[in-house]
């Protein structure tokens, strides 16, 4: 049995205040200090990450956050324990777009974090996908 435990949030339309990153190099450390917290079950700790270098409006972190720990409950049984994380991809869209995607390993099955961070004055979060859906990595 499959379980999506997120959905997609596009953050292009908030109109928030957000910190930058410096470089491509800054942006994959920052994606692999965020998977080290949220790997090591610190789900509020990675968003809290997330919410200094996202445009999107804290409350919308929040409530994907919620959604997430409130799937747990039920993957958790399937899933088992979180046991790590891997950097699958990244991928550039010319000079203005970053996609990485990291896998979060449990003992039975991934779930894997696409972020899409966008270079305008500095690099920061735009998009955040989470899913179990694997076969899309293919």
């Amino acid at each position: 049995m499959k379980w999506i435990i997120a959905g997609l949030m596009v953050f292009a339309s908030a109109a928030a205040h957000a910190d930058t990153l410096a470089s491509p190099d800054a942006v994959r450390e920052f994606t692999d200090k965020v998977m080290e917290k949220i790997s090591a079950g610190d789900l509020d700790g990675g968003f809290a990450m997330m919410k200094e270098y996202s445009i999107v409006a804290g409350a919308e972190m929040d409530a994907l956050a919620a959604k997430l720990k409130r799937s747990q409950s039920v993957v958790s049984p399937v899933y088992g324990k979180s046991i790590g994380h891997e950097l699958i991809k990244m991928d550039t869209l010319g000079t203005s777009a970053i996609r990485i995607i990291q896998l979060q390993k449990f003992e039975n099955h991934p779930v894997h974090w696409t972020f899409i961070f966008y270079r305008g004055t500095g690099w920061t979060l735009d998009i955040l996908d989470v899913s179990d859906d694997v076969k899309k990595l293919f």
